[in-house]
């Protein structure tokens, strides 16, 4: 093999490995892909800043109000003289009832929400058939969620 070979293979290697590094990285793996198109919305809970329902019981809108780090230095010591903030820097986002400083919402029981709406996979797709035809009904609840 001369040099000249040698060179263009080396190049051919080293596009290849660039092309990987920066094009191919950021893609999605198969499994991954697979796993999204079998999901309903392909949504991260963390951008969801507004959820709406919409039931025969009456509507009820949550909304996300975002928690600055500079909100979580309280200037509170524990028992042991740490300053909170350094403790407990991970203080989920606060949630509330119709309109941020409305009544509070449980974070935990709206992530849970969110969870289980935002991870609703797909059974099966019905195209070009009316909705009579396929034996669905008028929806009774109705979803918005604005990211």
């Amino acid at each position: 093999m001369s040099n000249r070979t040698l060179i263009i293979l080396a190049m051919i290697v080293v596009g290849l490995a660039t092309f990987i590094l920066f094009v191919e990285r950021d893609l999605l793996s198969t499994e991954e892909r697979i796993d999204q198109a079998r999901k309903v919305m392909t949504i991260d809970a963390d951008e969801v800043e507004r959820f709406a329902w919409a039931a025969s019981d009456g509507p009820i809108t949550l909304v996300r109000q975002r928690v600055d780090e500079s909100e979580t230095g309280t200037g509170e010591t524990d028992m042991a003289g740490m300053d909170m903030a350094e403790t407990n820097t991970t203080e989920p986002d606060r949630w509330f009832v119709d309109v941020v400083d409305g009544p509070p919402a449980d974070a935990t029981v709206v992530a849970g929400l969110l969870g289980r709406v935002l991870d609703h996979e797909k059974t099966r797709t019905i195209e070009d058939q009316p909705r009579d035809q396929a034996g669905l009904e008028p929806p009774t609840q109705s979803k918005t969620i604005d990211v």
